[in-house]
């Protein structure tokens, strides 16, 4: 390295420090970005769980609502029937 100009010598400081540098942000960005995309898989699967639980507790409310109204009304239709066999 002492035959090498002064210039040369900075240069490849410059460089080095950069290569350097350039490694660490690297690693250190993939690292983030492994972090960030487990956090996201585990949002997403949360979310997946909230969303058919939501479902579920809808359709099952559904169900019960036109059940309920079923029931009235086959009970209404029998106790007209029976109402008109009392009748005659």
């Amino acid at each position: 390295m002492n035959n090498m100009k002064f210039s040369t010598k900075i240069t490849l400081v410059i460089l080095g420090v950069s290569l350097i540098s350039m490694v660490a942000i690297s690693v250190i960005s993939y690292k983030e970005l492994l972090n960030l995309s487990a956090y996201s898989q585990e949002i997403n699967i949360q979310l997946g769980f909230y969303a058919s639980g939501s479902s579920k507790n809808a359709l099952v409310e559904q169900a019960e609502t036109y059940m309920s109204r079923l029931a009235v009304s086959q009970a209404t239709d029998y106790n007209d029937v029976l109402l008109s066999l009392y009748r005659r």
